[in-house]
């Protein structure tokens, strides 16, 4: 799923929430960055990037509401406003080469994982229903490319790509 964090405060209030610098973060790009207890404890490992309006976070949907409630906690002193806006973004992963008409889209946030052998992408664009439910499952729409998940999280694992996941919150 993925917050937007926006308002004036947005980057001050991610830069003391969140473990790398937010202001490092180039416009095209994401970093990714660690949202820890007061005891360093990992809560949730994000994907962040600059957007239009302040800042995307993309994390599993399975720990959205329970960051969100969390950031929300402290956000409320500062001058920013933390929304869930996933179904506003579909969020398609690609394995190999890119879709041609997906380098065409002019609205597309293109996130390219850190693998060494097989290239993949995750790419977040505008949904042109987001009052539906396409937006919070793809799986819903039949015109949606369709993978395995599980092979995703192979490639993830094979990677070193992390993922905290409802029952790792804390440990």
């Amino acid at each position: 799923g993925i917050i937007a964090v926006s308002g004036e405060k947005a980057a001050v209030f991610l830069q003391g929430q969140l473990s790398n610098d937010i202001y490092a973060i180039k416009h095209g790009s994401y970093q990714w960055s660690a949202y820890c207890n007061l005891k360093g404890r990992v809560r949730a490992l994000l994907r962040v990037w600059p957007s239009e309006n302040g800042y995307c976070v993309l994390l599993p949907r399975s720990i959205l509401a329970q960051t969100l409630t969390v950031l929300r906690q402290y956000g409320r002193f500062s001058k920013i406003t933390l929304e869930d806006k996933s179904a506003d973004y579909l969020i398609s992963g690609f394995v190999g080469s890119m879709p041609e008409e997906r380098h065409r889209l002019t609205r597309i946030q293109l996130l390219i994982l850190p693998d060494t052998n097989v290239p993949r992408f995750i790419c977040v664009e505008s949904n042109p229903f987001p009052t539906s439910n396409v937006g919070a499952d793809r799986s819903e729409d039949p015109n949606a490319p369709q993978g395995d998940l599980a092979q995703w999280q192979a490639l993830d694992i094979r990677a070193g790509i992390p993922e905290i996941v409802p029952q790792t919150i804390e440990l």
